[in-house]
């Protein structure tokens, strides 16, 4: 008869599973979110308090400023929450265990601080070409063994992979201004968002929009907004916008009690006749050209206080072709390099942020 091993008796539950009511569906979320080690060249960071400037909850601070998506932050999240290790391979780990396993200088070093105010934090080697890594518990006394097979949703994190599917999400409820250029045409819009307590002593917002002293319909107001905000992430762009003349641009300013902030997006058109976007200098990623080319005819709608194209008439009027353009885009790399999606042909749904 085989006898066990000592490390066979001990427990290889590495990490609980996430709290979730099962009457309400709701439970622990992620509140921030660091991840580096020796696999990045910069961290990757994101916490849930947001911008005021910005319609989100989650905001990356680093490599980049950028909006990151909910669904994907608490997807990875979760996703490190209930793992079972194959094995445990080092009890009270001496110095030269950590070593051994490659976990003296991780290649991933994660820290998830959580709503019910728990903390997790793992070192996690480089996978070996056995298909094995090994992980433990910043102090934690086991370091455990597992396959590759079962970390692909978090092991080798790029951070364009947390990004949200939309550049820019502008909050209208503080927007105090907006001037959009569109080649030699330009149209400055004065916004006053006026806040008043209802009869529930719940605060209710009213927008007044004008246009060259002339009153603008709030909801035709609304809908440019939503037209910039469907403005999505198709390919990942790293070109530069030195020397270039914008296409389009939207400036906003914003005010919440004395926080006052300005935002700009700029769309660029590069060398072989494609879009491509930049937040605040900073360039985003291609956008879609059909898309993009309707929402260019929309600012004049807007001045004139015309109905503007509904969402779904800009995407359907967009061709099938780009995407087939783009599908040679290379991949971004962790911390450096711009961020990703696939060309999209249809209206994204907006997730809850």
């Amino acid at each position: 008869m085989m006898l066990k091993a000592a490390y066979d008796f001990i427990d290889t539950t590495i990490t609980q599973e996430m709290y979730v009511d099962s009457e309400s569906a709701e439970g622990t979320t992620i509140t921030s979110l660091t991840i580096s080690g020796s696999a990045y060249d910069k961290p990757i960071s994101v916490d849930d308090q947001g911008l005021f400037i910005y319609n989100t909850k989650y905001i990356m601070r680093s490599p980049r400023e950028e909006i990151a998506e909910s669904a994907y932050i608490n997807a990875f999240g979760s996703s490190l929450y209930g793992m079972e290790a194959e094995s445990v391979v080092a009890a009270e780990p001496t110095t030269e265990d950590i070593e051994k396993y490659g976990l003296k200088d991780p290649y991933m070093d994660i820290t998830i601080s959580a709503s019910d105010e728990s903390t997790l934090h793992l070192l996690i080697s480089k996978a070996g070409d056995d298909g094995y890594l090994y992980i433990m518990h910043e102090g934690g006394n086991l370091i455990y063994r597992l396959t590759t097979d079962g970390v692909k949703k978090w092991y080798d994190l790029a951070y364009t992979e947390l990004l949200s599917p939309y550049i820019i999400m502008p909050n209208p409820v503080v927007m105090a201004g907006l001037e959009v250029t569109n080649g030699g045409s330009s149209y400055k819009f004065d916004v006053v968002n006026t806040t008043v307590k209802n009869d529930l002593m719940q605060d209710v917002t009213t927008t007044d929009v004008t246009y060259d002293g002339k009153e603008i319909n709030t909801a035709h107001f609304n809908d440019y907004i939503e037209l910039l905000t469907k403005l999505v992430r198709t390919d990942p762009c790293d070109l530069s916008t030195e020397g270039l003349t914008p296409e389009f641009t939207a400036k906003m300013s914003f005010e919440s009690g004395e926080e006052k902030a300005d935002s700009e997006l700029c769309v660029y058109k590069s060398s072989d006749g494609r879009y491509f976007a930049a937040l605040n200098g900073q360039t985003e990623a291609y956008v879609n050209t059909d898309y993009f080319q309707a929402l260019l005819r929309q600012a004049g709608k807007l001045a004139a206080d015309e109905d503007l194209e509904a969402i779904e008439d800009l995407y359907k009027s967009s061709s099938d072709s780009e995407s087939s353009e783009n599908s040679g885009s290379s991949e971004a790399s962790k911390g450096n390099e711009s961020s990703q999606s696939s060309d999209t042909s249809e209206s994204p749904e907006k997730s809850e942020n």
